[in-house]
C-alpha cells in the first residue's frame, strides 16, 4: 500500500537560511527535504498564496487544487 501525507507548512522551510541564535542547529534543519515532502503529498496546505505558488512548483502535473492556501492565524 502507498503512503499518504499532507503537507502542512506556514514557512519558508525551504530557505536555507538560518539565524545567528540557531547557528549551531544549521545541522539539524532539512530544508533539503521540503520541495521532495510537497511533491509526494497528498495534499498541501500552505499558509500563504507565496507558499502555495512554491509548494505547485513542486508538483509538475499535478491538479492544482491539491494545493490549498490556509492562512496562518496570527497576523505578524
Amino acid at each position: 500500500s502507498q503512503a499518504h501525507w499532507v503537507f502542512d507548512f506556514d514557512d519558508a522551510v525551504f530557505l536555507p537560511n538560518v539565524s545567528k541564535a540557531n547557528r549551531r542547529f544549521v545541522a539539524l534543519k532539512s530544508h533539503g527535504n521540503a520541495g521532495a515532502l510537497a511533491a509526494g503529498a497528498t495534499s498541501v496546505s500552505a499558509g500563504n498564496s507565496w507558499l502555495a505558488a512554491w509548494a505547485r512548483r513542486q508538483r509538475p502535473g499535478r491538479p492544482v487544487d491539491e494545493v490549498e492556501v490556509v492562512p496562518t492565524a496570527v497576523d505578524s
